[in-house]
């Protein structure tokens, strides 16, 4: 699969060079090499991850790498992220990376509302979205993503709040305010000291 995608992206050179690089030190990078090789769409996506890997984002560089595609699986819902990494503040985050040359609402939809019962504190989940011509500010991106939780038909988000008020305490002991509905919570991710602490675009 390795020759594979050398010989399919031999010209990217860059990318390649970020792939070997990675590949010696991580062992997790099997998936992410196999959806290189495998289409146009998930190469897009696969060397957006790259490049993040390389970099990081506004200079915050990654100290190191833990696991790519890394499964969380439980109760609150399954998931797979595209990356678990140390901050040099030895913070660890999990990242959903996206490069996104239009929106999918139906996606934030189904995994947010997932995160929000996988997150223990704010800032431990990444949502980070390359800037394209499809979400090309901060300003854009939270319209788009509030949209699409005010906007759900099956009114996940609304559901979330249970009559024994988990969801709500939960959310609350996350925010530090009270949060006793969907509206309540799109108020506080509204705020961008708060949504800026989930979702990041690079420059």
């Amino acid at each position: 699969m390795w020759q594979k995608f050398v010989g399919l992206f031999k010209k990217s050179t860059k990318v390649k060079n970020q792939a070997n690089q990675i590949f010696r030190t991580n062992a997790k990078l099997k998936k992410l090499i196999t959806d290189l090789a495998e289409q146009r769409s998930k190469y897009i996506g696969g060397k957006f991850v790259l490049n993040f890997a390389e970099i990081g984002i506004d200079g915050k560089k990654i100290k190191n790498i833990i696991r790519f595609e890394a499964r969380d699986f439980d109760a609150s819902g399954n998931r797979i992220y595209d990356m678990v990494y140390n901050t040099v503040s030895g913070k660890t985050i999990r990242a959903e990376l996206k490069n996104w040359s239009k929106f999918y609402p139906e996606t934030i939809r189904d995994q947010f509302i997932k995160d929000l019962n996988k997150m223990t504190e704010l800032g431990e989940l990444k949502w980070i979205f390359n800037k394209t011509s499809g979400i090309s500010d901060s300003k854009m991106l939270k319209e788009k993503v509030l949209e699409a939780l005010r906007n759900d038909p099956l009114k996940r988000l609304e559901n979330m709040f249970d009559e024994a008020g988990v969801f709500s305490k939960k959310m609350q002991s996350i925010f530090d305010v009270e949060v006793d509905n969907a509206k309540d919570l799109l108020n506080i991710l509204d705020d961008n000291s708060v949504f800026e602490e989930i979702f990041e675009i690079t420059k």
